[in-house]
């Protein structure tokens, strides 16, 4: 077999999803034991911004990093469709120094804002790949970091981003997280929208989609299309879901399994109108629901692939899927939030930061060994 043809097995078989065949071409040999030394802080750059990153008239919305290394673990973040680094700044703020984090920033967003948006999901992927790299080489066999712990978190649409990371990093780095934490979707392959709701959402303008599914993003899309920074975020919130709802760019359960514990966090208010309905509905007083407020329900559950009768963007059972991307535990929270507010939920951080600490004791001490 030359070069060519194991190029192809490989390229198949990490298509298909099979760990056994991509292990089979050959493994990376993965770090030896963390020597317990702190990390200095990551380098930062636009793809990975930092405070230093921002302009200097609003650094200040960002706590300056301490002098000397604290660092315990790294904590690389994947953002959710529509976001920024400067969105995530008042989180990070109230995160501890023992974390390093990386915020990977996507093309057309925050401070890369003057790039072109992402054509789909993989380029997507392959930019936040090629943003921490870099650092986790650090982690990697022989490198300055060797067996440090480090972690993953996904928001919304960033967990499809975090599992195509996490399998470069096992593939090419010999590498896998201490911890990975999800933050409100299931995992690759269940569709947030249906085929109608596909299709409304790639009209050439996409105001009525987005009047029906976040209404004050839709007025505003309606009342200042003119304006070319309205029709950059219309532009930017449409490629950004589109390429999450395509089927081609979903990965098939055994693509990557995870070898660590997965924290699963839900935001219950996603489900706040639904339950009212399902309730009416088992009572027979849907007639108590005002029209207007039944007739956008209604509509918005033909765009959201979520079951019959849901206005949810996905169906509540869809998260338990994600027992099956990993050989250790799913753990499962449920936060009285909303999706946008669980970021930077204060509970939710909590449980994260334990995780962490026990990632950093496992690492070090503990009984399973992380690459």
């Amino acid at each position: 077999m030359d070069f060519d043809d194991l190029e192809e097995a490989a390229t198949a078989a990490i298509e298909a999803g099979d760990e056994s065949a991509i292990a089979s071409l050959g493994a990376v040999e993965p770090p030896g034991k963390w020597n317990g030394m702190l990390m200095n802080r990551m380098p930062h750059d636009l793809h990975l911004p930092g405070r230093e990153q921002l302009p200097e008239k609003v650094r200040g919305i960002v706590k300056e990093p301490p002098e000397m290394a604290e660092n315990q673990v790294r904590l690389f973040i994947f953002y959710g469709g529509g976001d920024s680094y400067v969105m995530w700044c008042q989180t990070l703020n109230f995160l501890p120094s023992w974390i390093d984090i990386g915020v990977h920033e996507y093309p057309g967003h925050g401070l890369r804002d003057d790039e072109p948006l992402s054509k789909d999901l993989f380029e997507l992927s392959d930019d936040a790949w090629e943003a921490v790299k870099p650092v986790l080489k650090r982690h990697a066999k022989g490198g300055l970091d060797e067996g440090a712990p480090w972690a993953i978190l996904g928001h919304s649409q960033g967990i499809l981003q975090m599992v195509e990371v996490a399998a470069h990093a096992r593939r090419e780095l010999g590498l896998d997280p201490c911890a990975v934490f999800v933050l409100d979707r299931p995992p690759p392959g269940p569709m947030g929208l249906t085929k109608k709701g596909y299709d409304l959402l790639c009209e050439k303008w996409p105001v009525v989609f987005y009047e029906l599914t976040q209404p004050r993003l839709g007025k505003q899309l309606r009342e200042q299309a003119d304006k070319p920074a309205v029709k950059k975020i219309g532009l930017m919130w449409q490629n950004d879901m589109r390429i999450s709802n395509e089927a081609h760019t979903q990965r098939p359960v055994g693509f990557h399994t995870f070898r660590c514990d997965i924290e699963v966090f839900t935001a219950d208010q996603n489900w706040i109108a639904d339950r009212s309905y399902f309730k009416c509905k088992e009572e027979g007083t849907l007639d108590k629901i005002p029209q207007e407020t039944l007739d956008l329900h209604l509509k918005i559950d033909e765009l959201h692939a979520s079951g019959e009768g849901s206005a949810a963007y996905f169906c509540r059972e869809d998260y338990n899927l994600w027992s099956q991307w990993t050989t250790e535990k799913a753990n499962f929270h449920t936060m009285d939030i909303d999706h946008n507010g669980l970021k930077g939920l204060k509970p939710a951080w909590e449980i994260i930061m334990k995780v962490l600490k026990k990632g950093i004791d496992t690492t070090l001490h503990g009984k399973k060994v992380f690459g």
